[in-house]
């Protein structure tokens, strides 16, 4: 009789448990699929081709390629500190790292200005992030050479007013 008792208590204990972890299980994949929800914007960087192994020559793909993908027209994005200003950023750490040569710059930066140049708000909030970033000089980016390229190019542009 004993051992009835104790064989149905085990079946109601891990029965329990299993109820337990079922509900754990549930809670679990509600509070997963909701920071997915919710996910936050990130920078939309270029897919680096496979066939391209050797750093330097990822590197200049990325560079070249580097706002492809950025939607300068999407208000929203442009004032998004974690998507446009985060990628300046990082955009900029790379230009000025030094491994670049003069050509890749240039043509980085000529990429760069003719997404954002057409969209006026982007124009002015790029226009005064780049001088936040290269010309301040208590910036961490500051290089007034690179900020020199940028403004040259941004000069040649027909949607900037003297």
């Amino acid at each position: 009789m004993n051992g009835y008792f104790l064989g149905i208590g085990m079946i109601l204990l891990f029965s329990a448990c299993g109820n337990s972890s079922q509900r754990k299980q549930k809670e679990t994949s509600v509070t997963v699929e909701n920071p997915q929800t919710v996910s936050e914007a990130k920078f939309p960087f270029p897919e680096i081709p496979t066939m391209l192994t050797q750093p330097d020559e990822r590197k200049a793909y990325l560079m070249a390629h580097y706002w492809d993908n950025f939607n300068f027209a999407d208000t929203a994005l442009v004032n998004d500190r974690n998507v446009a200003e985060q990628g300046a950023a990082d955009y900029v750490a790379i230009l000025a790292d030094g491994t670049l040569s003069g050509e890749q710059v240039k043509g980085s930066l000529d990429s760069f200005c003719k997404g954002l140049e057409v969209q006026e708000h982007a124009r002015k909030v790029f226009l005064q992030m780049m001088e936040d970033y290269l010309y301040n000089p208590n910036s961490p980016y500051h290089n007034e050479a690179l900020y020199a390229l940028f403004l040259e190019r941004m000069l040649k542009s027909k949607y900037v007013d003297e």
